[in-house]
């Protein structure tokens, strides 16, 4: 019987059977393939091309990142936030990026590292080194236990001695100090042991190990958890010496230090002349490459030949310099600076550092000091943008269909004006006038039946286009270049915007007025909408910042939803990285920096890195905008993440003022009643219940259920396997809002990464008697439109980043589904025909196993 199983199973094309067991990703293969290629690559010697490019802008919400890219490898200065999605929607060759330079250690420039290293590894990339200041080393070593990177090799290089070398680059680091500080280390009651939890022993068990909290963390909750003691206003701000009180046991003194980069190409071999060689009485053969090689050789009759004499001048390799200088305590370093450049070579000077420094009269006075023929590139607040095309082509497309639910992005500039299309030489690009073409934000129309209306200027935010400074791009002058732009350095080229994407509104109505099946959808989605009952109800009032599941791509960023309780209070579920800028994004900075004002708590539901890697940004920004009020957030987490916000205070930069943590553990509904400072600020925030339970996913997992004090209740699952416990939690709730990763084709997987299948989430609903469910934290294989059974619930809807849904606005959303449908057409045909083949793949392997059964 065995014999004719196994017979059978190799019959199977590929041994596709295999693809139904659960299994992990082996990636050595893949890695031996980057390194041999990477060999390879750099075997040819200096690069032929080397090109600048802004990958994240530094403006408000939007990351911080310098990629440069040569034939050989790949570099990148500081990796802000949402770094990893911009590099995917430009298609950015990280298969090839080995280092991560790094100027300082602030959240803006390290943010991005964490889900970086998650790209790289399941591209293969072998190895990555972070060079920094001391303790950037701790970003990595302290958060493994909630990333999985399955054998990369990351370390860290914090030498300033000797330079970096490679093939493509050679980097100087040059250490730049700063005012003393004072860290204060937080107390022992607020520094948990760290406990041995595995986040990912589901999925390296085959989903056998059920994901439940294990024995050490179960026992750690046997009496509720919650915060040590009532917040304190000025928790563990940072003190200089002589200031405030005496500091406590342990303190940390150091000097403040951020890296400036001076980064020298390697000079470019002269060219052979073959006439010369010829003349000379060279013949073809391997004498030429030692003459290219610059060798001097000696031919048959005696006769010396001189590489000098056959070859062009050496090419000097050109040079630029990464700074920045957090605050006006660094510029006296900068004469630490001047002997590291080589005026001759300089040709760019990319800044980091704050406005406010950059204004001040000693580095204004440095940066007269360089050639005139320097270009300054500026990625730091003063900019603008945030870079995505892909983003506002989905909102305009979801804006023609209900422009309530889905309102324009009004806080992402995504013009420049008029921007020279090489960058100030005023070569043209096809437009005829030598200038990129002004993308203005169109306002759609709420009725199919309307004309189009023309697109209308765009309404910039407070620091708008008009109040920008010098943006020509000539050499000398301050640019604030937007995400795409690039300087050649080898063969030198004016700067060129080839890589800055247009947003064209009027492109993206006309494609969808165009399907008349699509328009005839929208006029039924309509007709049902005004059908409903008129509702004035706000609140709450839900808010998609992120809808999809474990690394972001360029239409759906990782899990963050915003819920307004009232005009002056709201709460955070969940905090993927780049929810702030995508906050931004959709309100506008001034906009958000309100809301960040009323954020009353944050909740994080589990301490994978999709789910809480945006929070420090959320903190910080959250603290600049409440400024002299600044008063702590409280933050629901489960008690682990404790170590990886204490590691960044201590070693990175200060935190502990910006939050009052509360255990998740110590608000399950099987437990006694919180604390009543815990109750007080709940109710102040519009809360009379908040309760969490445990769910199946990895350790210390939770899902929670809020009730408003208008008594509606919102229950939010977090990921999860279906459970029991969630059920209960939320019987009877008005809104469910339900994981749903997987296709309900894709089960085994479902099982194996502990999520759920669209149909096991609506389950989830019907069981729980919810009145409204919404489904997010999709996979991204459906990431403009996932796959709901037919025919779909009346009370099921699919949510998108960016939607804003009133709560008397809920019946609407399930309507949604035949127009959406309709306008990712191509999307969702894809998406049925590899269910198809899966399907039809599943069929054979079962006809080919019962014939085995059968035959033996």
């Amino acid at each position: 019987m065995l014999q004719h199983v196994l017979q059978a199973f190799r019959r199977l094309p590929g041994h596709r059977l295999l693809a139904t067991m659960p299994k992990n990703v082996d990636l050595t293969e893949r890695r031996d393939a980057r390194s041999a290629k990477t060999k390879k690559l750099k075997s040819y010697g200096p690069p032929s091309q080397v090109k600048l490019q802004v990958l994240g802008t530094g403006a408000e919400g939007a990351p911080r990142a310098l990629y440069v890219f040569t034939t050989t490898a790949s570099y990148l200065f500081n990796c802000g936030e949402g770094t990893q999605r911009l590099s995917h929607e430009r298609k950015t060759r990280l298969a090839r990026l080995e280092n991560v330079f790094v100027t300082c250690n602030s959240w803006r420039n390290v943010g991005g590292v964490l889900g970086a290293l998650l790209t790289l590894n399941d591209i293969g990339v072998p190895a990555l080194t972070l060079h920094g200041p001391p303790g950037l080393s701790s970003l990595y070593d302290d958060t493994r236990s909630f990333i999985q990177l399955r054998g990369m090799n990351v370390q860290h290089r914090s030498d300033t001695d000797s330079d970096f070398v490679d093939v493509g680059l050679k980097v100087r680091a040059v250490p730049l100090y700063g005012s003393e500080v004072r860290r204060d280390p937080p107390p022992a009651s607020e520094s948990p042991p760290r406990p041995s939890v595995d986040y990912f022993a589901y999925e390296r068990t085959g989903g056998r190990t059920t994901p439940t909290t294990p024995p050490t963390a179960a026992k750690s909750q046997r009496a509720p958890q919650f915060a040590t003691a009532a917040p304190r206003s000025n928790e563990g701000a940072p003190r200089s010496h002589g200031e405030g009180p005496a500091a406590s046991e342990g303190s940390v003194d150091r000097r403040e230090v951020a890296y400036a980069y001076v980064c020298t190409i390697p000079d470019w071999p002269g060219r052979l002349s073959l006439e010369k060689c010829v003349n000379l009485g060279v013949k073809p053969g391997p004498l030429l490459g030692r003459l290219k090689a610059g060798h001097n050789v000696v031919l048959e009759d005696g006769t010396v030949v001189r590489s000098a004499d056959v070859t062009s001048p050496d090419e000097l390799g050109p040079q630029f310099v990464v700074l920045e200088l957090p605050s006006a305590d660094f510029l006296p370093s900068l004469s630490d600076l001047d002997s590291s450049i080589d005026m001759s070579r300089l040709t760019a000077v990319v800044h980091f550092s704050p406005p406010a420094v950059m204004d001040e009269s000693m580095f204004r006075t440095w940066r007269g000091g360089l050639p005139a023929t320097v270009r300054h590139i500026v990625l730091n607040e003063e900019s603008h943008g945030h870079g995505s095309e892909a983003v506002h082509r989905l909102q305009h497309q979801l804006n023609t269909i209900d422009s309530d639910l889905f309102p324009l992005l009004t806080g992402d500039e995504v013009n420049f004006g008029i921007i020279p299309a090489n960058g100030g030489t005023g070569a043209s690009n096809g437009t005829g006038n030598g200038e990129v073409p002004v993308n203005k934000r169109a306002r759609l129309s709420s009725d199919a039946s309307e004309p189009p209306t023309e697109p209308t200027e765009p309404q910039p935010d407070s620091k708008g286009a008009g109040e920008r400074k010098e943006t020509e791009g000539e050499p000398g002058t301050l640019l604030h270049p937007p995400s795409g732009w690039g300087l050649s350095l080898r063969p030198a080229a004016p700067p060129d915007t080839e890589g800055v994407l247009p947003v064209t509104p009027e492109v993206y109505r006309a494609e969808l007025a165009a399907d008349e099946t699509f328009v005839a959808r929208l006029d039924e989605y309509r007709r049902a909408r005004s059908a409903l009952p008129p509702s004035d109800d706000v609140y709450p009032q839900t808010v998609f910042l992120g809808t999809g599941s474990s690394i972001p791509n360029k239409k759906r960023n990782t899990s963050g939803i915003l819920v307004n309780l009232s005009e002056k209070h709201s709460i955070l579920l969940d905090c993927g990285e780049g929810t702030h800028g995508q906050l931004v994004r959709l309100q506008g900075s001034e906009c958000a920096a309100e809301t960040l004002r009323r954020l009353s708590a944050i909740y994080i539901s589990h301490l994978h890195a999709d789910h809480h890697i945006g929070l420090i940004s959320i903190l910080e920004a959250r603290r600049r905008a409440l400024g002299a009020d600044h008063k702590p957030c409280l933050l629901m987490a489960p008690a682990p993440i404790t170590n990886y916000l204490n590691m960044y205070h201590t070693k990175m930069a200060p935190l502990r003022d910006t939050f009052t943590l509360v255990h998740n553990a110590g608000l399950l509904s099987s437990r006694s009643p919180p604390p009543d400072w815990i109750t007080r600020r709940l109710t102040e925030a519009g809360l009379t219940e908040f309760t969490t339970c445990l769910v199946r996913h990895c350790p210390l997992a939770y899902g929670v259920r809020l009730a408003h004090t208008e008594g509606r209740e919102v229950v939010y699952s977090g990921d999860t396997r279906p459970c029991d416990e969630l059920v209960e939690l939320g019987r009877g709730c008005d809104l469910l809002i339900h994981e749903a990763t997987h296709e309900d084709e894709l089960q085994e997987e479902a099982v194996l990464r502990a999520h759920s299948t669209v149909s096991e989430a609506i389950e989830v609903g019907v069981r729980m008697g919810a009145r409204h469910v919404l489904l997010t934290h999709f996979s991204q294989r459906y990431a403009s439109l996932p796959m709901l059974p037919e025919p779909a619930p009346d009370n099921v809807g699919i949510a998108y980043d960016n939607m804003v849904i009133n709560h008397g606005h809920l019946p609407r959303v399930p309507l949604l589904y035949p127009a959406l449908r309709r306008a990712f057409a191509e999307s969702y045909d894809q998406c049925v025909e590899r269910t198809a083949k899966r399907r039809d793949r599943k069929q054979r392997e079962a006809e080919v196993l019962a014939e085995a059964g059968t035959t033996a």
